[in-house]
């Protein structure tokens, strides 16, 4: 038996930007944002939790590839700065950056295709069948005896 953790990829993306800072799948960084990008990861954790990061370039022309990056944590530090702790998920390519300037941020409609050998949301998060079975029922023990199972 397999357990897996059902997730459906956003068709958008809230854009982070970023400098120094470089996200990739199966890792995780606590990351402080300030001014438009505090804003913008506070949206993005209010409608799924789900952020694009992407590395930005001193010319205002910001690279075309980025990371899923599923947001864990939000903790504001002040005015207009947060503390955010990010796992990424999968690498894309920018199809498309749309800015809405009603919320006056950007959404990105990501590529997933050229990185899926990194996708991680379909791996399973624990099989089963690997355990010691002797192990499963100490363990069962031990959850029911803290009232956890």
């Amino acid at each position: 038996m397999t357990l897996k953790i059902p997730v459906k990829k956003p068709e958008f993306l809230h854009a982070a930007y970023t400098e120094g800072t470089v996200l990739m799948p199966s890792c995780s960084c606590t990351v402080y944002f300030q001014g438009y990008n505090a804003d913008t990861v506070l949206q993005a954790w209010q409608s799924g939790g789900f952020v694009g990061m992407m590395q930005s370039r001193y010319e205002k022309k910001n690279f075309k590839r980025g990371c899923l990056g599923r947001i864990r944590s939000v903790e504001e530090c002040g005015e207009d700065k947060v503390k955010t702790f990010i796992e990424g998920v999968a690498r894309f390519e920018t199809r498309r950056v749309m800015t809405l300037e009603a919320y006056d941020f950007e959404q990105i409609i990501p590529d997933y295709e050229p990185y899926k050998a990194d996708d991680d949301f379909n791996k399973p998060f624990i099989s089963l069948d690997s355990l010691n079975p002797v192990f499963i029922k100490h363990f069962i023990t031990f959850l029911t005896a803290l009232n956890m199972e």
